[in-house]
C-alpha cells in the first residue's frame, strides 16, 4: 500500500468562489488600487462636467447634456481599470 495520499479533486465553482475571495481580499487590503478604482472616475466627471457644465453633444441627432454623455463612458473606464487593478 502506497504512503502517498490520494489528491482531491476540486469543483470548478469552489476554485471561482475561492479565487474571488481571494482577489476581493487583496483589493481590499490594496488602497492605492481602491482609490484610483473608485475616487478617480467620481473625480474626472466632476472635473468634465464643471467645466462644460451648459455643454451638449449631439450625437446622431439626439442632442445629450455633457454629463449624461460623460456617464457611461467614465462607468466603462472605471470598470475597465478595476479589471485591470488586479494585475
Amino acid at each position: 500500500m502506497s504512503a502517498v495520499p490520494q489528491a482531491r479533486r476540486v469543483s470548478t465553482a469552489a476554485l471561482v468562489v475561492h479565487q474571488a475571495r481571494y482577489e476581493l481580499r487583496a483589493y481590499r487590503r490594496n488602497s492605492r488600487a481602491r482609490i484610483f478604482t473608485v475616487a478617480m472616475p467620481v473625480v474626472l466627471l466632476l472635473i468634465l462636467v464643471s467645466l462644460f457644465h451648459n455643454g451638449k453633444v449631439s450625437t446622431g441627432g439626439v442632442s445629450l447634456k455633457i454629463g449624461a454623455y460623460y456617464v457611461p463612458h467614465i462607468a466603462a473606464m472605471a470598470i475597465v481599470g478595476a479589471a485591470w487593478s488586479t494585475f
